[in-house]
């Protein structure tokens, strides 16, 4: 089963709007940072189950998309040290 898209998920939430908001879009980013989101829901007023339903499936697809990323994460890790071992050197 390949990873829904937001919008996809949205759809299936009934979601008419979801922003992205907070230190990762304003560039504030630090090691506390974490993914603020706001929805609007198509009808205007969500329950509680909707909503714990869409944070669910938002953060299973946060989740796998930084598994897809773990791996080039791992190989920066090296990349990294070696540059700063040749500017120590200097």
């Amino acid at each position: 089963m390949g990873m829904s898209s937001l919008a996809e998920i949205a759809a299936r939430h009934r979601v008419r709007l979801l922003l992205q908001h907070g230190s990762t879009v304003s560039g504030h980013l630090h090691s506390e940072s974490d993914l603020d989101v706001a929805a609007l829901f198509d009808d205007g007023q969500a329950s509680l189950a909707s909503v714990v339903a869409l944070s669910a499936e938002l953060r299973m697809y946060a989740f796998r998309r930084s598994q897809d990323h773990r791996r080039f994460l791992a190989l920066e890790r090296p990349y990294v040290r070696q540059a700063l071992r040749r500017l120590a050197a200097r």
